[in-house]
């Protein structure tokens, strides 16, 4: 990836997961020269990844450009979150504006052993993404929260389970199953 083309992924990133700013904000934010971000902004205006907001007045007051917020487009990108807690698994999509668009919720059944907890979790991310309408490419990462201690490197975990037992479990299927960078905490 060019030089360019590696700001723009990290202004992209910034605007998705922190919140929309203006390009002065970015390049303090990103360490990056104000003349490095307008370059690199410009493209991802006209292809419409990045939009841009009301011109507000400067903060401080005083001479100077009027500030220019700018924000994701909506479905430039997407993120998936989902949880195993207890008695249930949830899991919800979120597109550029951090706004859910889909989201459910599946019950853990008494019975379930750990595979098939695992294989209903990976069914009910797959319906999520579904439901969604994301397209091909524009997920970027899955998040899910696991009970217990998780692995520094990895998704295992020792969970508590219905009927009351635990049980080992490694939650790297339901979370990777989609080519996208996944993270699980607690």
């Amino acid at each position: 990836m060019s030089g360019r083309g590696q700001i723009a992924a990290r202004i992209l990133t910034h605007l998705v997961t922190e919140a929309s700013c203006c390009r002065r904000d970015l390049a303090g934010a990103l360490g990056i020269s104000k003349a490095s971000v307008s370059r690199t902004v410009g493209p991802l205006l006209a292809s419409g990844l990045v939009s841009e907001g009301t011109a507000t007045e400067r903060e401080q007051g005083g001479p100077g450009r009027r500030t220019v917020p700018l924000s994701p487009r909506p479905d430039c990108v997407y993120l998936l979150g989902t949880d195993l807690e207890g008695r249930a698994l949830r899991a919800c999509a979120l597109d550029g504006r951090r706004a859910v668009v889909a989201g459910e919720v599946c019950q853990i059944g008494t019975d379930w052993p750990v595979a098939r907890v695992l294989v209903e979790w990976q069914e009910l991310v797959a319906r999520v993404i579904e439901r969604a309408a994301i397209p091909v490419g524009r997920l970027a990462a899955v998040g899910g929260g696991l009970p217990g201690v998780v692995a520094r490197q990895g998704f295992r975990t020792r969970a508590f389970l219905p009927p009351g037992q635990w049980a080992e479990l490694d939650a790297e299927t339901p979370l990777c199953a989609h080519g996208v960078p996944a993270m699980a905490a607690n």
